[in-house]
């Protein structure tokens, strides 16, 4: 477990003592935060609840009421099943009530965005009896598709049903049981489930049945064994390269005994099995264990993460359930790197305990799902994604902006910070060279040397553990010298390359420091014209209405003495707030396509070499394809031709905001993508 998070690696839904909760879906922010979503027992019924935490597991008390917000649906039972986070930062949460699918938005506060249907949610018609089914991702235009039992459904953005959707909005879904949704970079929409067997369906943007996915239907997947039962998929992973994962559990007749296996499989863009994936396109687990795949997610370098739970048994009996990941290489085969033999099994709580969803969250995977304590909580697991090494106790000594040079007699300040001690730390003593200057027993540990003559000095700290265990810090050269020293000065704020949206208000924070005398005056520049001058601490300044353009901001601070020095330049772009929209679509034509359909992608996105262009719905016109920088520059031209799929090689292209434009005939539209 990653202890990092929470203190102990598990978090339990603090909002227990309310009524028994449940985390059936989780998603994560751009800025790490985790928002899950469930529902909470209020006394009477269950209502939608979610919770938002920070990167170390603790609640974001920007959230709601103290990180934690609930919607009741008229004193009528409600459980939120899927979430996602919106481009603008408000959150789209789906689920069920009374057997009807509901959808709920709320701001990036937790509170009920009441521009949604001027309530915040909305119920519809169609049936959502089975509520864990309940899924909803959300396409690059903003609309919303959503499944709920035998229905696929789509939304315009402000939750109307999208008619332009086979006629009504929605479509019947040809499966026994449904298990999750996903959407190809093409549109194109997947839902698997199971009719007899793990199976999956394939949906054009206009929500026809594609053909082209094996007919439109994939089953019989497990045809190595004899006929497979009770099979569900009810996780769909979309990787890179259009590959298509299905996780979920099996059956098989020629068992003895019939527990439920997790299963996965790997389809090709067409749905046949990809054969490079185990050799077959399948792989199973069979520990005589109830086993069930919920949730699956995909490493940078390919290696899949399945999530869900076992009961850990050697017999079919049912018995207490507890989270459980696997880790399989890009080809399918288990990694014994990972846990035991590629297995990690947790038990949570003391009793019961289901993980239904996994989120990879920098170098550690977040399970979200439920356990028994006094009673049924929501409960986030965290797990180091890799094991690293113990680290290597290190005591690191500094001084205030590391400066090494001081005017005599000198005061000089020493910081040492102790890290990852195995032991408690019974005291920190200073030295120069072999003299002992002074011992510190408390954290932080400091010291303030003072009336320090002209010379060169070595010093070093060291740190005493309670097994007297010694650890011994980094050497800082010091010169004290007859003369005056110059001031040190920085930029804190804005950062190298910070990009605006034009007229900007920009906050300027220098850090500047005298090491003998005092700072009388800090002056920001940009380019040789100075912005602003003063004479007292805290150093800043906001520099409003910056037209579009790129700067070179400096700081310089000058000592009671009269020397100065300039800080290292920083150089920032503000772009113009008149760029056209980002992503805004064509506007439909039906003698392009059926419905007016229009589709202008690109993948990867992030990306580092090659970006891949895809145009879809515009039959055989002709386009243009222009390269701008993100201040709207123009770099470079493509001419398309009639080809629907261009590579472009950005790989000289500097790290940062690019903007694609595409052009045909009176048609124009944008994308935004990153260059890493």
């Amino acid at each position: 477990l990653d202890v990092s998070f929470n203190t102990s690696g598990t978090l339990k839904d603090l909002y227990k003592a309310k009524g028994a909760t449940i985390f059936l879906d989780a998603a994560l922010q751009a800025d790490k935060k985790v928002v899950a979503a469930g529902q909470v027992w209020n006394g009477s019924n269950y209502d939608f609840v979610m919770a938002r935490y920070l990167d170390n597991g603790q609640p974001d008390a920007t959230f709601g009421t103290g990180g934690y917000t609930t919607l009741d649906f008229n004193n009528l039972s409600a459980t939120a099943t899927s979430i996602v986070i919106l481009n603008d930062g408000k959150i789209l949460v789906a689920g069920s009530t009374s057997g009807k699918f509901a959808l709920a938005r709320f701001k990036q506060d937790g509170s009920p965005d009441i521009t949604f249907n001027s309530t915040g949610y909305r119920v519809y018609s169609f049936d959502a009896s089975v509520a864990r089914t309940i899924k909803i991702k959300v396409q690059d235009d903003g609309k919303i598709d959503a499944l709920a039992g035998h229905t696929l459904a789509r939304f315009a953005s402000d939750g109307n049903l999208d008619v332009s959707f086979d006629g009504d909005g929605q479509v019947y879904v040809d499966l026994a049981v449904s298990g999750d949704l996903a959407i190809q970079a093409d549109g194109k929409i997947i839902v698997s489930g199971r009719t007899s067997y793990m199976a999956a369906i394939r949906y054009r943007p206009d929500g026809s049945i594609d053909t082209d996915f094996s007919g439109g239907k994939v089953q019989y997947l497990f045809t190595d064994y004899d006929e497979e039962i009770g099979a569900v998929a009810s996780s769909i992973l979309i990787q890179p390269d259009g590959k298509i994962l299905l996780g979920g559990h099996t059956r098989f007749y020629n068992f003895a005994r019939q527990p439920n296996h997790w299963a996965i499989a790997r389809l090709n863009t067409d749905g046949t099995l990809d054969n490079t994936f185990n050799g077959k396109g399948t792989n199973y687990y069979s520990n005589y264990a109830d086993e069930y795949v919920t949730s699956m997610a995909l490493q940078d370098d390919g290696r899949i993460i399945l999530g869900g739970y076992s009961n850990g048994a050697s017999t079919q009996t049912p018995g207490i359930y507890n989270f459980q990941l696997r880790r399989l290489t890009a080809d399918g085969q288990p990694d014994n790197t990972f846990g035991n033999s590629g297995t990690v099994l947790s038990p949570v709580g003391n009793g019961d305990s289901r993980n239904y969803k996994i989120l990879i969250s920098g170098d550690r995977i977040l399970a979200v799902g439920q356990a028994q304590f006094a009673n049924t909580v929501g409960v986030i697991v965290a797990y180091k994604l890799t094991d690293q090494p113990a680290a290597t106790p290190s005591i690191t000594l500094s001084t205030p902006y590391d400066i090494i040079k001081y005017s005599s007699p000198a005061r000089i300040k020493l910081n040492a910070v102790v890290n990852d001690a195995a032991a408690a730390i019974k005291k920190v003593r200073f030295y120069s060279g072999t003299t002992l200057l002074h011992t510190e027993t408390k954290a932080p540990y400091g010291f303030l040397w003072d009336n320090v003559a002209t010379g060169d000095y070595t010093l070093t700290a060291k740190a005493y553990d309670e097994n007297d265990e010694v650890i011994t810090s980094n050497e800082i050269h010091v010169a004290v010298i007859d003369a005056n020293v110059a001031p040190y000065v920085s930029m804190k704020q804005p950062s190298m390359d910070t990009s605006y949206t034009g007229p900007a208000d920009i906050r300027l924070i220098a850090n500047a420091k005298d090491p003998n005398g005092r700072i009388t005056k800090l002056d920001f520049f940009v380019g040789n014209t100075l912005l602003f001058s003063q004479k007292y601490y805290p150093y800043n300044y906001t520099w409003r209405n910056v037209q579009p353009g790129t700067y070179v901001v400096t700081a310089v601070a000058t000592d009671n003495e009269g020397l100065s020095t300039t800080s290292a330049p920083v150089t920032i772009t503000v772009t113009n707030a008149n760029l056209p929209t980002v992503g805004s679509p064509f506007p439909a034509n039906g003698s392009d396509a059926p419905g007016g359909l229009f589709s202008f992608k690109l993948s990867p996105n992030p990306v580092a070499n090659m970006l891949t262009v895809s145009i879809e719905g515009l039959q055989d016109k002709t386009g243009q394809l222009t390269l701008l920088n993100f201040s709207g520059a123009v770099l470079k031209h493509y001419n398309t031709g009639s080809d629907k799929r261009v590579q472009i090689d950005v790989s000289s292209l500097a790290k940062g905001m690019y903007i694609l434009k595409y052009t045909s005939g009176e048609k124009v539209t944008y994308k935004r993508f990153i260059k890493m």
